[in-house]
């Protein structure tokens, strides 16, 4: 008999964050957040305390999900959820666009893919 937990695969989810490029203006004490789309994890934010006043904001920092449950099956992953806020773009005093992206993990699993 299969047990529910022998149908997931229980890993951490460490992400490289080495930059922000292209923005439309400058980024102005930006924040950015982390999350995933299933499970009660709790999102990771990244906020910046000195002004920026870049459209290409380096960042280089490491944040890790622990303890996720992935089915077996990739496509049932869930979706890395980025977002971007600023203290600008508000009354025309500047500040980069709010931003929102969804990342599949499935893509970037080439090790837990692979046949070993």
């Amino acid at each position: 008999m299969v047990s529910i937990n022998d149908l997931f695969l229980t890993v951490n989810v460490k992400i490289a964050l080495f930059g922000i490029r292209d923005l439309i203006r400058n980024a102005i004490k930006p924040t950015i957040t982390f999350r995933l789309t299933s499970g009660n994890q709790k999102p990771h934010e990244i906020k910046f305390e000195n002004p920026l006043h870049s459209k290409n904001p380096n960042i280089t920092k490491f944040i890790q999900f622990e303890n996720i449950k992935l089915p077996f099956e990739p496509l049932l992953w869930p979706l890395l959820e980025v977002d971007i806020t600023d203290e600008g773009n508000m009354l025309g005093l500047g500040g980069c666009e709010a931003c929102h992206t969804t990342i599949t993990l499935f893509e970037f699993a080439t090790d837990l893919l692979s046949e070993k």
